[in-house]
């Protein structure tokens, strides 16, 4: 993927899939003006309020997309992922929608509170040593012990088109937009919104 619009050129497809995918699935979550945010920095800001998607984030878009993506090539025996949280649970309902289930892998540092909401939305807590390469080793093993198929929480075509709806949807609703600030991590929905 080189040149200028070389991750939007890739996207183009995987993103209509997962506008048509959760068309009706996901909420379609509005743009407040903070003016607050605007007092301090002079210009207009809008905040994209994902806090009230299903699950309390955007996590929810790139996980569903994921699950029904996989599901369209066949229905595999469950689904494995690792989180520190918001893509566990977000994860977890999207497999409760599948009728699936789903493996979590969670390090020791994670927060309880999280790993319970995943739990009871069906969720299999598996611990693993508190170091990521731990993590993604202990997915892998659940995958291929399993059947299951393994769902990257920010990185994979399908959770990058999930991602991307985010975007989209923003600038759908503001089209006179001029810059968006995107918080990162694992970098998913930064990649989806560019």
């Amino acid at each position: 993927m080189t040149g200028r619009g070389g991750l939007a050129a890739t996207l183009a497809a995987p993103l209509a899939a997962a506008v048509a995918r959760l068309s009706g699935r996901v909420r379609k979550t509005p743009l407040l003006r903070s003016r607050l945010l605007e007092e301090r920095f002079g210009f207009e800001i809008h905040l994209k309020l994902e806090c009230l998607q299903e699950t309390g984030s955007f996590k929810f878009r790139p996980a569903l997309n994921a699950v029904l993506a996989a599901t369209e090539s066949g229905r595999p025996a469950g689904f494995v992922t690792s989180s520190s949280g918001n893509f566990g649970i977000a994860a977890a309902a999207a497999a409760r929608i599948a009728g699936l289930p789903l493996d979590l892998v969670m390090m020791p540092s994670a927060s309880g509170h999280k790993a319970s909401v995943a739990e009871r939305l069906g969720a299999r807590i598996v611990r693993c040593a508190d170091d990521y390469a731990a993590r993604e080793a202990r997915v892998r093993e659940l995958a291929e012990e399993g059947d299951r198929r393994a769902l990257h929480p920010h990185d994979g075509i399908e959770t990058l088109a999930g991602d991307a709806t985010v975007g989209l949807e923003i600038a759908r609703q503001l089209p006179e937009l001029g810059s968006v600030v995107v918080p990162a991590s694992g970098a998913g929905l930064v990649g989806g919104i560019a």
